[in-house]
């Protein structure tokens, strides 16, 4: 009896090894919440089944944290997909024409499915450099949770952009690149939108931006964790 018993136990350290293999294995493997490259990609998007919006409100965004009295220059974009530019599909913010050298603020908001858990997670995407010549620009990335408390980073749009380099590769890595602001509260396990804004200066001509990919990935040790915990409870009521 003694050696049987040893046995299963091993048997059953075995199996929860095996398994946790096979979970890290599957966890390096999980699919990102968000993947967007390809021009269906964005049609499907920002079609009216798509996840993709123009920011609707000043105040929905959190633009006041990085932008402050800036609310009169505020404008809702229409957005376009593009099958080439630049050599890449992409997302194009059209925001029309404004007297030259007035501010223009906008951008569009991913709406997510149930509210993920984000910390450990980050956000790949790339935007147009500006060309020589063009008015200085700045983007955003918020994060709003279920609670409307948001996250938000802010950087400047590089210069330098040309014909064979156009596009500036962005990641963000939501626990460790240091945020613009936070609201005090906010939720990173419970995200509920993720923004993208530009803000620039008006020229003499209509004032567009756009958008390579987007890809936001979760923590993959979320998943492992999660399901390593249901196993090793399974395992202790079974030896009860």
């Amino acid at each position: 009896m003694e050696n049987r018993t040893i046995k299963h136990n091993v048997s059953l350290g075995t199996v929860v090894v095996v398994v946790l293999v096979v979970l890290l294995h599957q966890a390096a493997l999980a699919g990102p919440l968000i993947d967007i490259h390809t021009y269906a990609d964005w049609t499907n998007e920002i079609s009216g089944t798509g996840n993709i919006t123009p920011i609707p409100t000043w105040e929905s965004a959190g633009f006041e944290y990085v932008y402050p009295g800036e609310s009169a220059y505020f404008v809702i974009p229409s957005l376009m997909a593009l099958s080439d530019d630049e050599g890449h599909p992409a997302l194009q913010l059209d925001f029309g024409t404004g007297v030259e050298d007035t501010p223009v603020i906008g951008g569009f908001v991913y709406n997510m499915v149930d509210d993920p858990d984000l910390s450990g997670g980050e956000a790949n995407f790339s935007i147009k450099k500006l060309r020589s010549g063009a008015k200085p620009a700045t983007y955003s990335l918020h994060l709003v949770d279920k609670n409307l408390k948001k996250m938000i980073w802010k950087f400047p749009i590089p210069e330098g952009g040309t014909s064979s380099d156009p596009w500036d590769n962005v990641t963000i890595n939501f626990g460790t690149t240091p945020p613009t602001h936070v609201d005090p509260g906010f939720d990173l396990t419970k995200v509920s939108q993720i923004n993208w804004d530009l803000r620039s200066l008006y020229s003499n001509t209509p004032y567009r931006s756009t958008f390579d990919h987007v890809r936001v990935t979760p923590e993959p040790m979320t998943f492992t964790m999660l399901a390593l915990g249901g196993l090793l409870l399974r395992r202790r009521r079974r030896q009860g």
